[in-house]
């Protein structure tokens, strides 16, 4: 189900028929809400996974339904990447001028290729069993410009990956 409605997403995104729903909410407690919601799956795979907040309440015009899907995306891969005993921390810090998410794991990181290929459509790595469609991430990369901002990914292979969103402050 969630295949048919990134395929279906994508679509839209092609026809240049995603709207951006955007209304001021607390990104903080929408980043709390959605880590909590993972911390069964860290208990059970004994990763830690922390959300690491540089404040207590920060409001931001954002598109909860596309940014939740692009969160959703980044820690399922994180956990898909990140072995038994290792972590998972999404922090969240202000600039003057945007407001950033970061995701950061010490799993098996990214070859230089898999890393510079990363957000491209259909790419699921170098992996002979992956499972990967290669959508996440290029509608992730979407989502994220659709909000008038920016994702970037930095890896080390065997020492892990982060994933860090850049969202324009104010309306």
């Amino acid at each position: 189900l969630r295949l048919v409605d990134q395929m279906l997403d994508l679509r839209k995104t092609d026809a240049g028929k995603q709207i951006l729903q955007a209304s001021e909410q607390d990104i903080v407690q929408f980043l709390r809400e959605i880590v909590t919601d993972f911390q069964q799956k860290a208990q059970k795979l004994k990763i830690d996974l922390q959300f690491v907040p540089s404040a207590i309440r920060l409001p931001l015009w954002f598109d909860a339904e596309k940014l939740d899907k692009v969160l959703f995306n980044l820690l399922s891969n994180a956990f898909k990447h990140t072995p038994k005993g290792g972590y998972i921390h999404v922090a969240v810090q202000e600039t003057a001028e945007h407001v950033q998410i970061i995701i950061k794991d010490n799993g098996e990181g990214m070859s230089e290729i898999e890393r510079e290929r990363a957000f491209d459509l259909y790419f699921s790595g170098q992996k002979k069993y992956s499972l990967g469609t290669g959508l996440g991430l290029a509608l992730s990369r979407e989502f994220v410009q659709l909000h008038h901002g920016e994702i970037e990914v930095a890896s080390v292979k065997n020492e892990g990956t982060t994933f860090t969103i850049s969202l324009p402050k104010g309306e």
